[in-house]
Order: C-alpha cells, then sequence, then structure tokens
C-alpha cells in the first residue's frame, strides 16, 4: 500500500485515469494533483482555482482533466502541460459533481450543482481551445433555447437576443431601433398626427343626418310565391 502525501488540506475526490496509470485528487487546498500509480509520486499541481475543489474527471482519452470547485468554476486541465485550457463560469452554482463521457456523437460534460439542477455540456475543441455549449438544464430554472428558431422576431432587446444566441437559438431576431432611428420615427408620427388634427371637419349631409336609423325602419314582410297582401 502507498500513501500519496502532498495535498495540505483534506481530499475531496480522487478518480483514475482511463488507463489507469495515473490518479488525480482534488482538496480542501484549492489544487488538483496527479499522481503516478507506480510510483505513488506527484506528477503534476494543478494551481488556479480559488476555494475547494469537489470533483476532478478525466475525459475518455485521459487527455483532459475537469475539475469543479466551490469557487462557481469549472476548469479543464491539459493533463500532460497541466496547463488551464478555460474556464467555465456559467454554472449558475457551484458544481458539486461531474462526470464526463466521450461518444460519436461528441464529447459530454454532465453536471450537479449546489441549486439541484443537472446540467448537461457539450465541449468542442477549436485548435486545442475546448469551448462548452449548454444541451439541457434540470429543473428548467434557467433558459434553455437550443435551436428554437426565431427568425424576424420582434420586440426583443438586443441584451435578450444576445442571451437567447449564447443559449443555442437559430435564425435572426429583428434587431430594436437605436435610439436616433426611435427618435426620427416619433418625430414622423407626430407630423402626421399633427396635419390631421389641422385637416377640417366633414359635417354630415343632411339626407344622412335625416336617415332613420334601423331602429326605426319598419321590417319588411317577405312574401311567398304568388301571395299578394291584402287589403281590408
Amino acid at each position: 500500500m502507498s500513501v500519496l502525501s502532498g495535498h495540505s488540506e483534506g481530499v475531496e475526490n480522487v478518480t483514475y485515469s482511463p488507463s489507469g496509470q495515473q490518479i488525480a485528487s482534488g482538496s480542501v487546498d484549492k489544487t488538483v494533483r496527479i499522481w503516478d500509480v507506480e510510483s505513488g509520486e506527484c506528477s503534476s499541481v494543478l494551481n488556479g482555482h480559488t476555494d475547494s475543489i469537489f470533483t476532478v474527471a478525466y475525459s475518455s482519452d485521459g487527455h483532459r482533466l475537469a475539475s469543479c470547485s466551490d469557487d462557481g468554476t469549472l476548469k479543464i486541465w491539459d493533463v500532460v502541460s497541466a496547463g488551464c485550457l478555460m474556464t467555465l463560469n456559467d454554472v449558475e452554482a457551484p458544481i458539486r459533481c461531474l462526470a464526463w463521457r466521450t461518444t460519436d456523437a461528441g464529447s459530454y460534460l454532465a453536471t450537479g450543482n449546489f441549486r439541484s439542477t443537472v446540467r448537461m455540456w457539450r465541449m468542442t475543441e477549436d485548435d486545442g481551445k475546448p469551448s462548452f455549449s449548454l444541451q439541457w438544464s434540470s429543473p428548467h430554472s434557467s433558459l434553455n433555447a437550443k435551436d428554437a428558431n426565431l427568425q424576424s422576431a420582434r420586440g426583443l432587446n438586443r441584451m435578450q437576443i444576445q442571451l437567447l444566441k449564447q443559449r443555442g437559438i437559430v435564425g435572426e431576431p429583428i434587431p430594436p431601433l437605436s435610439i436616433r432611428a426611435a427618435g426620427e420615427k416619433l418625430i414622423s408620427m407626430a407630423g402626421i398626427v399633427n396635419r390631421l388634427n389641422k385637416m377640417p371637419k366633414r359635417e354630415l349631409s343632411d339626407d344622412l343626418a335625416e336617415k332613420p336609423s334601423a331602429g326605426d325602419a319598419e321590417p319588411e314582410v317577405a312574401l311567398k310565391g304568388d301571395e299578394v297582401p291584402i287589403e281590408e
């Protein structure tokens, strides 16, 4: 049995790499450590979190490591260089647990936080730089608009449009008018109203004024066939 010494405070979580040759540990001392299983030596110390680390998880190929902390962030690390590749801040509340899985459709991280919310994130990499997009969230305490079509939608301000685009909408909503454009439109409408107010009012014709109302009209009698009204 080997004792892996190095953390200065309690260890919250440990996990094996997919190859079984490494162990990653997260601690209250705000660090992640990677250990060699054979020698028991610490090969890397990952610094960057500012609070206790709850959970660590390897990617399926073992090249990446995810860690979540009470500082409200999720970080992705390069296992070889020990460098932080990205920090995910949009987590609603500190993540307590996570699981990483890679399928033919992509790489996915499932997270659970202190607000009882489970989220599924899809991770993609461009030139070695990972990025995340939210796939779904439960319960519906957060906005998830993936693939919602808002082409030519009106009534959204610019901040709402930006938020919806981050959440995966498709299509281009119609942006609101700028302050200048809105002012010009109001001036134009005011001019139209002013011109209408200056137009003379048309008086009703005598025929129209004397025409009996619908309530005063005598009802018409419908005749059938050759029936003729009889005069007494």
